[in-house]
């Protein structure tokens, strides 16, 4: 999460003020160079962000809602509109009434098609293979130790970095390295073709999946990331998806985060935008007198900045990605020349937030 979105969380009261996670300042590009065991560095790219648990800031927030009224997880399975109401319909067969419906349910969301009904995700034409090992499984934590270290492949790239431990540790030795590959050489016929509804996020590697994941980072990585690699014990796979939202809102439904526009991964601010969206939908339902004024409001103050945020995510898989450098064929000064015409670099979060 960027650090601007920390401080917000911890001054609306959502998070402990001695939250911490662990913090990078910097994204260490390299390439695989013969047998280097690191790779050879081609540039460096300021960058302030903070990792976080998932599961613990979820508990941050949990401890503050304060709600006695909670339905224990269970499907939607369909929403109706009608009458000044909305209703929802359960899987297990009950219904609930509500003024408004607030739709944080994700890509697949059932909330989305209420707002606009032919808006479908669309498919980016590649995968993120991902995984999560404990620091204390490697021998050492290369150029990762102080920074996200991202690693230029052909058609691709990948990212390196360290994240707290499953109780928030962040005392050296006892976090843990999250690992994302962006891979367009990845065949079709191994990864897709995807339907919205054709894949559950985080499910394991198929037995081909797994030895594609293998015999790739040994042939494209270098030595130490290809190991990291290797020794994660459940990695899976991520489709990346994108799209643009032409309404935030419509009635008494509004969908919000990933529920409504969705930008591709590498702009880094999927969470910041998501909870820039609550904080938004908050702020109008308590200055506005009604709540179809308030999600007609919040409609009008998201929507143009999340589509930025979508374009961004476009051009950045285009330059990262698919039509990506050769990597090894760069040294620092076309890589920092680079960089300065690139999006990826410094302001996209505060130009997606505004708007501008």
């Amino acid at each position: 999460m960027h650090i601007p979105v920390v401080k917000e969380l911890k001054t609306r009261g959502l998070m402990d003020s001695h939250f911490v996670g662990v913090v990078a300042s910097a994204r260490v590009w390299c390439v695989r160079d013969r047998d280097a065991e690191v790779g050879r560095v081609i540039g460096e790219a300021p960058m302030i962000v903070e990792t976080h648990q998932w599961g613990l800031i979820y508990r941050q927030i949990w401890a503050r809602l304060g709600c006695s009224d909670y339905q224990p997880p269970a499907s939607v399975t369909r929403i109706v509109v009608r009458d000044g109401e909305a209703k929802v319909v359960l899987a297990v067969g009950s219904e609930r009434q509500f003024d408004i419906v607030v739709g944080a349910d994700g890509y697949r969301s059932v909330t989305h098609p209420l707002v606009e009904r032919d808006a479908t995700p669309a498919y980016c034409e590649y995968p993120a293979w991902r995984g999560l090992i404990d620091e204390a499984m490697l021998p050492h934590l290369g150029l990762a130790a102080d920074a996200i270290n991202a690693v230029g492949t052909e058609r691709g790239h990948s990212l390196f970095y360290l994240v707290p431990g499953d109780s928030g540790q962040v005392p050296p030795g006892q976090r843990r390295l999250n690992w994302l590959w962006y891979d367009a050489r990845a065949p079709e016929g191994l990864v897709g073709p995807f339907g919205v509804a054709g894949w559950r996020p985080g499910e394991g590697l198929s037995d081909s999946q797994r030895a594609y994941l293998l015999s790739a980072a040994r042939e494209r990585m270098p030595p130490w990331h290809a190991h990291v690699i290797e020794s994660t014990p459940a990695p899976y796979m991520q489709p990346i998806f994108e799209r643009e939202a032409r309404r935030y809102a419509a009635g008494r439904v509004c969908p919000v985060g990933d529920a409504d526009s969705i930008a591709r991964p590498h702009t880094g601010s999927g969470t910041a935008k998501a909870i820039q969206d609550a904080f938004a939908l908050g702020d109008a339902l308590d200055e506005c007198s009604t709540p179809v004024e308030a999600l007609s409001r919040y409609d009008g103050m998201r929507r143009d900045a999340a589509n930025a945020l979508t374009r961004l995510g476009r051009e950045m898989g285009e330059a990262q990605v698919t039509s990506c450098p050769p990597w090894s064929e760069l040294g620092p000064d076309a890589f920092a020349s680079g960089s300065r015409r690139s999006a990826h670099q410094r302001a996209y979060y505060v130009a997606a937030s505004t708007g501008s």
